[in-house]
């Protein structure tokens, strides 16, 4: 943030505010900007300190082992001054992604796309299958890798945009191999990797400095140069951007980001009945191995549904939903809408799913195509008649909203429902080895999390109020 920090201080004229280079790595480029610099022996219990920090700490767990250590120093540093650490101020999206303040987003026409599509699906809701529908339409660009490069893409160019055209590349590429951890064999291929550095610096010799967007669109045309896929003329493509392992909500505030009176922005949502959403999730959770009771809690008793589809309004944006069993039943149809919507002619391809133009085998990335088992497969091995009620009850103001089945919990009293809740789940005996989330401290914040999911729907259905509006949230 060097850049706008330097700016503020110039236009306010104060000589009271400093850069203080904890670290002490930007030293050139402080000296080039001709930023003032404080020091620890000038700073005192009346000064306030905006700390910014160049680590990522969202998922420190896929990290490589140098950045881990930097982070590691960069806390020492804070405790050894007795100095609050605000690192996740600074490096959570849903915190610092209203910080963006710019006010031509893509100022280069040639880096100006048709339209840009957020997709913003809940787990084990269509991700995939919309993805891979999605990824051959002539007109659509997308990074298909969900890995480090596709959901760490806001940080990396908002980091970026502080640079010079000249920087930029091997500014990237210094991040992207200190930061990706395990998820960096995205560019492991060198014939990729020179595809994307040869189209990354022609369009970098469009100017000095681009706009955190404009290299959000940069990265995607170089992303699909290495695949062969040219976008000739991007005043006639979209860019479909799912972010995924994020709090959906945290996608939807992208559109403060990226929207522009210039560009047509949308968000893709999908709904799917929440038994069959919870069956999914426990499929994929054996098939991964990483089995927790707290997790399947959360899936099943609709303690995080507000922050998909509680929506907020942004300019020159729309967001628009489908149900996955439509997708599903009559992708045709689905897609032809969704076509319509983007300004975009129907293709053939939107009925394939594929990556990268072949059908994936992995069963973590792939999907079952347009098989209408996931329409109609209620689990019976984790879900008895008895669960799928309860499952039906928590979430019945999403179902009753949707159109799938729901169940009133004012037929019960409040005795019924404390005593229907205590009793155990068929895919509890599933999992008899797992002790994950199982201590008295996670089944008690399990407990309260249904305790209070059921006192909301009770206090919306007696008031007649939408359990996702701002006055129960």
């Amino acid at each position: 943030m060097c850049s706008r920090f330097y700016a503020w201080w110039k236009q306010n004229g104060t000589d009271r505010i400093g850069y203080w280079d904890i670290l002490e790595e930007n030293a050139e480029k402080l000296e080039r900007l001709q930023m003032p610099q404080v020091s620890r022996s000038e700073i005192t219990d009346r000064d306030v300190c905006l700390l910014v920090v160049p680590q990522y700490t969202d998922y420190l767990e896929h990290t490589s082992e140098e950045a881990r250590n930097k982070n590691e120093i960069y806390i020492e540093k804070l405790k050894e001054y007795h100095i609050h650490n605000y690192t996740d101020y600074f490096s959570y999206i849903y915190k610092n992604i209203h910080l963006e303040r710019n006010t031509e987003k893509y100022v280069k026409e040639e880096l100006r796309p048709m339209g840009i599509v957020l997709g913003a699906i809940p787990a084990r809701s269509g991700n995939n299958l919309v993805r891979q529908c999605l990824e051959g339409h002539p007109r659509i660009m997308m990074i298909q890798e969900g890995g480090f490069f596709n959901n760490h893409l806001y940080l990396i160019c908002v980091r970026l945009a502080e640079e010079r055209a000249e920087n930029i590349l091997p500014a990237f590429w210094k991040m992207y191999e200190g930061e990706s951890g395990i998820e960096g064999d995205l560019f492991a291929e060198e014939s990729k990797r020179n595809i994307f550095n040869r189209k990354m610096e022609e369009l970098l010799g469009l100017g000095n400095n681009f706009t955190s967007q404009e290299l959000f669109v940069m990265f995607h045309v170089a992303y699909e140069a290495m695949f062969g896929r040219e976008a000739a003329d991007l005043k006639n493509m979209v860019i479909y951007w799912e972010m995924h392992n994020y709090n959906r909500k945290w996608v939807r505030e992208c559109a403060h980001w990226l929207s522009d009176k210039s560009v047509h922005g949308y968000t893709l949502a999908t709904v799917r009945n929440r038994y069959m959403t919870a069956g999914s999730l426990i499929d994929n959770i054996r098939f991964h191995g990483e089995w927790s009771w707290v997790v399947a809690f959360g899936i099943l008793c609709d303690m995080d549904l507000e922050v998909y589809y509680n929506r907020e309004e942004y300019e020159y944006w729309d967001e628009f939903t489908v149900s996955f069993e439509d997708l599903k039943l009559h992708p045709k149809d689905e897609f032809t809408m969704i076509c319509d919507k983007l300004g975009i002619a129907f293709h053939d391809s939107l009925l394939e799913t594929t990556r990268h133009g072949k059908q994936p085998k992995n069963k973590g990335v792939s999907v079952s195509g347009f098989d209408l088992k996931p329409v109609y497969n209620l689990h019976e091995e984790y879900f008895s008649v008895f669960d799928r009620m309860r499952i039906s009850l928590i979430s019945a103001p999403y179902q009753k909203k949707y159109g799938y089945p729901y169940v009133s919990c004012l037929n019960f009293t409040r005795r019924e429902l404390q005593e229907m809740f205590l009793k155990g789940w068929r895919w509890e005996n599933s999992f008899p080895e797992s002790t994950i989330g199982r201590d008295a401290m996670s089944m008690w914040n399990v407990n309260r999390g249904i305790r209070n999911q059921l006192w909301r729907i009770r206090f919306a259905e007696v008031m007649n109020v939408d359990i996702y509006s701002e006055y129960i949230l």
